[in-house]
């Protein structure tokens, strides 16, 4: 049980760093389309 407990907080941990990523680039994307006269 405890196995599956670190593997869950593992993947979450795995899955908001991702989400952190493509937030910061879905941004960037965002502010360069922005910015386009």
């Amino acid at each position: 049980m405890s196995t599956f407990n670190y593997s869950l907080s593992h993947g979450v941990i795995r899955n908001s760093s991702f989400m952190t990523l493509f937030y910061n680039h879905s941004r960037l994307l965002l502010c360069d389309l922005m910015s386009e006269p």
